[in-house]
């Protein structure tokens, strides 16, 4: 061999491994500087499985029960709720592959039970996990062509599929089941181009096996591994083959032949329920603008119609006919399933992240029938029609997916598990989201939403609560329901409701029980018209109220109560623009005859009360404060502020309305004793809420008591002086 032609060889094949070392450095760094993350959905738990094994021999989660530093309540987290919250139930092969690596964090400081060790080792292991099976994909390749030609199919493979956009966002089970199932099709490819012995079969079935205790989808690669080896010359493989493929057919046709524990019945087929029209479904996995597979990946297109091109010749090869027959099973499986077909909250084709190795070999394959068969011209054609769409598919994956936050909202409102179809509609798809696309979104789906209801809005009658996710009214503009309550959406959000007959000279009082984000000022307007506002200052929810003149609401129609929010913010791990989460709401008129304020009133006591006792409500600090609503005001006349109340020990209080002071008193001792100060009129606000405030600098915190007690107030009264006061 001339030394020239050797050494241009070594060059190509330096110039190849430099590359690949790039490409890996690549992937790993984007899989692990990514912002786009979702360690905190289904991949999360499983490390806390890890350690549970480490520390107490066990899978199960019991010994971390009620332990302070766990971040999840095992009784109503989602991913283990279905089992009382004792184990992980996704797979087993996750916790334990991953007990080498938790154990070395746990050497090194890092506790599963803190969440932000747990979310940074999931990230870790999920890039280590991307960088392993890019490196397994190319040396695929390099089972059919070059160099450089495997490179590209490995890149555009890794960094513009569901590899990236899932696997590189949290510790999935598909990131270490791809990888046992890439070695295993890569043995599969080596025995058919005699790189591997014939009797390692051991070596393949347990390849498959720990692919399947890591995500049981990969159970059909491993019933497409049974029908190739169908076609081996070993009797006893094909014998052992068509032996375990009549149990699968037995353990599918009659799923409680055998009765299973839980986390068994998790890999059972017995799982598999066929029940969505399947050309919907093969529609939503392959054609949706949100979920399908030639949307996200389009170069993916070029593939199949090359193995449509050249089927006569591929049609011999074993391989070929294994992934064939693989991504039609498993398509087919995902699409009917009853299941998630469109993969819960996730970005793109995620269902069908088991198949991109399948569809690696088939573009080696079509690849290589173009360099045998074809001319340089089409040749170049087909790369003109590949590349340019590998690039939008690595601009969909790779960049939307790890770097755009909009393309994680997009699932959450509306929830795409409650509205399956928003998968489907083409106005808005998941790969183009941004802030802009998604309000767009929901606002046309809360227009057909209002529009849908208001003809069955039912009459809201005046003083009842109504919850954060009351179907007695329309929200219009909030995120939807959570665990408790209901965010606002950005600045602004509404509240729809219908009345009944409405007294125009009457004064209402508008409750609203609700957190905030951060400091929130509120302003509240009732149809149009500003009524008033408050403020919050932080998520633990309190009592605001406003008063609403009867003027401005609309009898026998619909009224629109509106918050206006100063400050909408997200946070790292929730990108929302939030404001104010709702509990609950009350709009009441107020009685003619308001006499008082009392101790059980709970919307009328804020900060420096604590809650209503038998019969009192004590302050809770130095300082306190309550709401007092007042209607028509007389400011030439004189009030009396009167307040009942009993007193640990002897007490001074100093008394202020709407921030002035309007007197000093003392109360001392368990008898019940009544306040009285004077004040002008003037420092009242008509038809609205009045703050009255009390400085305690005596409060003190007796034996057995947490609070810093003083008054055990009863109750409280604003009156025209001429009238008579409480009795004392």
């Amino acid at each position: 061999m001339p030394k020239n032609s050797r050494g241009a060889r070594t060059a190509v094949a330096d110039r190849t491994t430099a590359g690949v070392v790039v490409a890996a450095i690549l992937v790993f760094g984007l899989a692990y500087y990514s912002p786009v993350e979702a360690v905190d959905a289904d991949p999360a738990i499983a490390l806390i499985s890890s350690q549970a094994l480490i520390e107490h021999r066990t899978l199960r989660l019991d010994p971390y029960r009620g332990h302070s530093e766990l971040a999840y309540e095992l009784a109503t987290d989602y991913r283990v709720r279905g089992f009382d919250g004792a184990s992980y139930p996704n797979s087993l092969g996750v916790p334990i592959l991953s007990v080498p690596a938790v154990w070395l964090a746990n050497r090194m400081g890092f506790d599963m039970l803190d969440q932000r060790a747990e979310f940074a080792t999931q990230n870790l292991l999920s890039a280590l996990s991307c960088t392993l099976l890019f490196v397994l994909l190319f040396r695929m390749c390099r089972m059919y062509l070059g160099g450089a030609a495997s490179l590209t199919i490995a890149v555009v493979s890794m960094l513009g599929t569901s590899l990236m956009s899932t696997g590189a966002t949290g510790l999935w089970n598909s990131d270490y089941s791809l990888i046992f199932v890439s070695l295993a099709l890569l043995h599969l490819v080596g025995r058919q181009h005699g790189r591997a012995s014939h009797s390692s079969i051991l070596y393949l079935g347990a390849l498959v096996t720990v692919g399947f205790l890591c995500r049981p989808s990969t159970g059909i690669f491993g019933l497409a591994v049974l029908v190739y080896l169908l076609g081996e010359q070993n009797r006893r493989i094909v014998l052992s083959a068509a032996v375990a493929l009549l149990a699968v057919g037995l353990a599918v046709a009659v799923p409680s032949l055998v009765p299973l524990p839980w986390m068994a019945a998790h890999y059972s087929p017995g799982r598999l329920r066929f029940v969505n029209p399947l050309g919907m479904g093969l529609y939503g996995l392959l054609l949706s603008p949100s979920r399908g597979l030639f949307v996200f990946s389009p170069f993916l297109g070029v593939v199949v119609a090359g193995s449509v091109r050249y089927f006569r010749s591929l049609r011999r090869d074993r391989i070929f006919r294994l992934c064939a027959v693989w991504i039609v099973l498993h398509t087919l499986a995902v699409a009917t399933n009853q299941g998630k077909w469109w993969g819960g909250h996730s970005f793109g084709p995620r269902m069908l992240i088991d198949l991109i190795p399948a569809f690696v070999v088939l573009t080696c394959l079509v690849w290589q029938q173009l360099e045998r068969s074809e001319p340089l011209k089409v040749r170049r054609l087909a790369m003109a029609a590949y590349l340019p769409l590998a690039l939008i598919a690595v601009a969909t994956h790779t960049g939307q997916g790890l770097f755009n936050p909009a393309t994680r909202l997009w699932n959450l409102s509306p929830d795409i598990d409650r509205h399956p179809e928003l998968a489907l509609d083409w106005r808005y798809p998941q790969f183009m989201a941004s802030e802009r696309l998604l309000e767009a979104r929901w606002d046309d789906y809360e227009r057909r939403e209002v529009e849908d209801r208001r003809g069955r809005l039912s009459t809201y009658a005046l003083g009842t609560s109504i919850a954060f996710d009351s179907a007695d009214v329309i929200f219009v503009h909030w995120y939807e329901p959570e665990d408790g309550w209901r965010w606002t959406r950005g600045d602004g959000a509404s509240v729809l409701l219908r009345l009944g007959q409405v007294d125009p000279r009457r004064l209402h009082l508008l409750e609203i029980l609700a957190g905030s984000m951060g400091t929130q000022r509120v302003g509240v307007h009732v149809n149009g018209v500003p009524v008033g506002g408050f403020e919050l200052t932080g998520f633990d929810p309190a009592w605001r109220l406003v008063t609403v003149p009867g003027s401005l609401l609309r009898s026998g129609g619909e009224n629109a109560l509106a918050l206006r929010v100063s400050d909408p913010s997200s946070t790292p791990n929730d990108p929302r623009r939030l404001g104010v989460s709702l509990r609950q709401l009350r709009l009441a008129p107020l009685p003619t005859d308001f006499l008082e304020v009392t101790y059980a009133d709970d919307p009328f006591f804020g900060d420096g009360f604590s809650v209503a006792e038998d019969g009192w409500r004590w302050t809770d600090g130095t300082r306190a404060r309550l709401y007092y609503p007042m209607g028509s005001v007389s400011p030439e006349n004189e009030y009396v502020l009167t307040i009942r109340a009993r007193a640990l020990g002897e007490q001074r209080v100093e008394l202020n309305l709407n921030d002035v002071s309007i007197g000093r008193a003392t109360v001392a001792g368990v008898e019940l004793t009544s306040i009285t100060q004077r004040f002008p009129g003037t420092l009242l606000l008509a038809n609205q809420i009045n703050r009255v405030e009390l400085t305690l600098p005596d409060a003190a915190t007796p034996p057995d008591e947490t609070r810093r007690i003083a008054l055990a107030l009863v109750s409280v009264r604003i009156a025209p002086a001429s009238e008579d006061a409480f009795p004392r």
